[in-house]
């Protein structure tokens, strides 16, 4: 028995233990440099140490977030109630949790910090604490299943390995974590940030929602989500939109069918991304946004739906062929044969005809815009293959391409990166549109 996956591009195991740097390194390397965040019915609490506590430790929210994630969960999310409280504070009032958040708070925002404060920065992560089963530490297994190696089905995968490569749960432990937080994001984005909803189709699904910046004419960003071409709603990807708005540019992200909806049929949700688009291009003006500056961009099956968005003829619906102003390819695929042939292709009905036209990589000389593809070192290594080899297309095609590889960054980290001015995504979005 033995687990076997192609190329140097996965660990076997990380260790998800609080206060160590397994995942992904959260400072300059000291055992003392540890961030850890977690969400206390609403209210953060930020636990900080550093060896130079006269220097302040400032980071991204975002940052602090994935810090605790990455170092705080793995088995030891079994130990935390539905409130997201460890065991050992699920009694505590309310005013009690107030009070320590309320210290930790003033400790995090200070300009500089004390030794005092740091050690009474201690004796607070020592009140909240971790599960003792946690702090023992745990192993995270990464990649397939061990198994008995079969016979090879693409490049060098057998069926376990391929169909792994095809699921990023197998590479990606603290997934669920990180889509409820996103999922939270969402949810307050929504409310802070009220979105514009329109249709830009007949049936109910083909509705978006516009996410205005108060500059005027200003760039267009449509995002087209994710989600294994069977998952995902609008709503839940409003989470990056404050950061193109305040960057002073307009957020679109459309609803559209999911594939099983459509008999197995990805052209049936091409199509209907392809029309969003369009109705977006049309309407531009109508919520203050300029065309000469429109940009598309999706992550995971919603960056191979932006790959075959960008290889579309759009005189076919009515705009100009160069419409779209550039392109960012997030954690994609670009080419379906891999998909094909692993566990996906249950649900999605290929047929040869809908594996070419599905393949932007195959429609290089239709694309018009320049692009960027970015990919994270901890995604599946047919996803890191797959953003590899569409860049080194289409730059072997004489046309403008980025390629950004996002070091220690899984698929879902990737995902909320987009929602960072200062992440591999967020960032690129941002030169991408020559804002920020």
């Amino acid at each position: 028995m033995r687990s076997r996956v192609p190329g140097a591009v996965q660990r076997e195991a990380v260790h998800c233990r609080p206060g160590t740097h397994s995942m992904r390194p959260l400072g300059p390397g000291s055992a003392l440099h540890r961030f850890a965040l977690q969400r206390i019915r609403g209210t953060r609490l930020v636990m900080a140490l550093d060896p130079k506590p006269a220097i302040a430790i400032e980071r991204h929210a975002a940052d602090r977030e994935c810090a605790y994630d990455r170092v705080g969960r793995c088995r030891a999310e079994q130990k935390l109630g539905e409130s997201g409280l460890p065991a050992r504070m699920r009694n505590d009032s309310m005013d009690q949790v107030r009070s320590r958040s309320t210290r930790m708070s003033h400790l995090s925002s200070s300009n500089s910090l004390t030794r005092r404060a740091v050690l009474a920065a201690t004796a607070a992560a020592g009140a909240v604490g971790f599960p003792r089963e946690a702090a023992a530490g745990q192993t995270c297994p990464l990649g397939p299943p061990p198994h008995a190696a079969g016979p090879r089905v693409f490049l060098d995968y057998d069926q376990a390995e391929l169909d792994a490569a095809y699921d990023q749960s197998f590479y990606a432990p603290l997934q669920e974590q990180i889509l409820k937080r996103l999922a939270a994001r969402s949810e307050d984005t929504r409310v802070r940030f009220a979105p514009q909803r329109a249709a830009y189709g007949p049936s109910e699904i083909e509705g978006l929602d516009i996410y205005r910046t108060d500059r005027p004419n200003a760039p267009v960003f449509v995002f087209i989500h994710g989600g294994a071409w069977l998952r995902g709603a609008a709503k839940e990807y409003a989470y990056p939109a404050e950061v193109f708005v305040r960057a002073g540019a307009h957020y679109v992200v459309p609803d559209f069918i999911a594939v099983d909806k459509a008999g197995g049929d990805l052209t049936v949700m091409a199509e209907q991304v392809r029309r969003a688009i369009a109705w977006t291009y049309k309407n531009a003006a109508s919520f203050g946004g300029d065309t000469r500056r429109f940009f598309i961009g999706g992550h995971s099956s919603g960056g191979h739906l932006c790959g075959v968005a960008l290889v579309t003829d759009w005189t076919k619906f009515d705009l100009p062929a160069d419409a779209i102003t550039g392109g960012l390819c997030m954690s994609g695929m670009y080419d379906m044969r891999g998909p094909r042939l692993s566990k996906r292709g249950n649900y999605v009905k290929f047929t040869d005809a809908m594996e070419q036209a599905m393949s932007s990589q195959r429609h290089i000389d239709m694309l018009r815009a320049p692009i960027t593809v970015t990919y994270g070192t901890n995604e599946t290594p047919d996803f890191q293959r797959q953003s590899r080899d569409f860049a080194a297309a289409v730059k072997a095609a004489g046309k403008p391409v980025e390629l950004i590889e996002a070091v220690s960054y899984n698929h879902f980290e990737m995902a909320e990166s987009l929602g960072n001015p200062y992440g591999p995504n967020g960032r690129a979005a941002l030169a991408m549109m020559k804002l920020g």
